[in-house]
């Protein structure tokens, strides 16, 4: 298997768990909001619950691993850290694959 096949079974795992999580995410939001208000200080000083925001921030998440996925698959041409200055503009995204896979393994 080479490196890009595994880097896109990994996006692909981690995307699944991603939307894992955002459900039992939702399933909590739902469960919290039969709590009393005054349970979620979070809520209280910032106007919503902590548990939206992670429902927030895992679909962000699961939007970069589609645009990953999908830029990939169609075979967008990936620029290597030395080629960065020479590359066009518009092969140098602000979400990399590698920039991705880094920050996935970091």
């Amino acid at each position: 298997m080479n490196d890009r096949t595994r880097i896109i079974e990994e996006a692909h795992a981690a995307r699944e768990q991603a939307r894992r999580l955002l459900r039992v995410l939702l399933e909590s939001v739902e469960a919290a909001k039969n709590a009393p208000h005054d349970a979620d200080l979070y809520r209280r000083v910032s106007g919503a619950s902590s548990l939206e925001n992670a429902a927030a921030a895992t679909r962000r998440t699961i939007d970069a691993y589609d645009r990953l996925l999908r830029d990939v698959e169609t075979e967008v041409e990936v620029v290597s850290a030395g080629d960065i200055e020479h590359a066009p503009r518009i092969m140098v995204g602000p979400m990399t694959l590698a920039a991705l896979y880094a920050a996935r393994t970091a």
